[in-house]
């Protein structure tokens, strides 16, 4: 799987603390994975405690991170 990330979700990822082997872990066993708008998917984990969301495009074995927040 590679993973790469936006201009912007690499600034909120530092900015919500949120590590990148972090954001590898919720694409590979999401608890949950649903379509968002103009065919992004949003993935959702509960990692500590929080749930975090990462909303990414997805071409076959290849993710481009958009964001990352807390939900």
């Amino acid at each position: 799987m590679r993973i790469f990330f936006t201009k912007h979700a690499r600034l909120r990822l530092i900015e919500r603390g949120i590590k990148e082997n972090t954001v590898r872990n919720i694409l590979e066993t999401p608890d949950l994975v649903y379509q968002t708008y103009d065919d992004k998917l949003a993935y959702r984990k509960k990692v500590r405690g929080k749930t975090i969301e990462i909303v990414c495009m997805k071409s076959s074995d290849k993710f481009l991170v958009i964001t990352a927040y807390y939900v």
